[in-house]
């Protein structure tokens, strides 16, 4: 039987924006629409922006969930 936070998660907007985003990222470097260096600085973007949220960190330590 499925957890019913994996099902809840998985019929989220928010879940079904991310995968959306990423894929149209994907296609963007793929067909050479966005540079290294532009790549480069969103992914480093995104990633400091993830675990700097106060939900993801506590005292600067990832929470695991």
């Amino acid at each position: 039987m499925i957890p019913k936070e994996v099902i809840e998660k998985l019929l989220s907007g928010r879940y079904y924006l991310t995968i959306v985003g990423g894929i149209v990222f994907a296609y963007a470097v793929y067909a050479k629409i966005l540079d290294n260096q532009a790549t480069a600085a969103i992914i480093t973007a995104i990633f400091m922006s993830y675990f700097q949220r106060p939900d993801r960190t506590q005292n600067g330590k990832e929470l695991l969930k």
